[in-house]
């Protein structure tokens, strides 16, 4: 818990627009993912905070589809692996999230 206030005291020294708020977000939410119960929600909302910062941020966009793939947002999860494979063909995690998406969605 220490680390997720810290962190949201060193957001509030950064401009919104600062590239180095993206890491702090995404990182923010990877320490989410490891408390119990896991929200989600709070977890989505962390990465998508990443990504309007920077908005190739490819590892957040993977993380943010994981999470609403977890919560059974499938078409949320489609949309967001589709633009990982745009942005990275070869990425092999964003194509076996999409080969589980077409057996769900």
């Amino acid at each position: 818990m220490l680390v997720l206030f810290n962190g949201t005291k060193i957001l509030l020294n950064y401009p919104k627009t600062h590239l180095e708020r993206a890491v702090f977000h995404s990182n923010r939410a990877a320490c989410l993912t490891q408390m119990k119960p896991i929200d989600y929600k709070t977890i989505i909302a962390e990465y998508t905070m990443a990504i309007q910062v920077q908005p190739r941020f490819l590892q957040a966009l993977l993380r943010k589809t994981r999470a609403f793939e977890a919560v059974g947002k499938y078409e949320f999860a489609v949309q967001d692996v589709q633009v990982l494979l745009a942005e990275d063909p070869n990425n092999r995690d964003a194509f076996k999230i999409a080969q589980r998406l077409r057996t769900v969605y």
